[in-house]
C-alpha cells in the first residue's frame, strides 16, 4: 500500500499546471498582410533602419530589448504590407504602444 501511495503522490505532484493565457493589445501589425513580393533592397533597409532609430530614441526603448524585437518586426510587416513612405511610417509606428 505504500509504493500505491508513493506513486500516487508522484503522478500528483508532476502534473502540469495550466499555462496562463497572456493577452496582448492589438496592434496595427496584427492587420498586416505580406504582399511585398521583390526582396528589400539596401534602401529600404536604411529607411527602416532610420525610423527604428527615431522611434526607440522617441519612445525610450533599448535597442537590445524585445519591445526593440517588437518594433522591428512591425517595422518589416508594415513595410512590406505596403507602407513605404518613411512619414507614414512613422506614423503607422507612433499608434502602437510598445510594452
Amino acid at each position: 500500500m505504500g509504493i500505491a501511495r508513493s506513486a500516487l503522490r508522484s503522478s500528483v505532484s508532476s502534473a502540469a499546471a495550466p499555462t496562463p493565457v497572456l493577452k496582448f493589445p492589438t496592434m496595427i501589425s496584427d492587420h498586416a498582410k505580406f504582399d511585398y513580393p521583390d526582396p528589400l533592397q539596401p534602401e529600404d533597409l536604411q529607411m527602416i533602419q532610420r525610423v527604428f532609430d527615431v522611434t526607440c530614441a522617441a519612445g525610450g526603448i533599448r535597442k537590445k530589448s524585445p519591445q526593440a524585437e517588437g518594433l522591428a518586426a512591425t517595422l518589416l510587416e508594415l513595410f512590406q504590407s505596403g507602407i513605404r513612405d518613411e512619414h507614414k511610417l512613422e506614423a503607422a509606428v507612433a499608434q502602437i504602444e510598445f510594452i
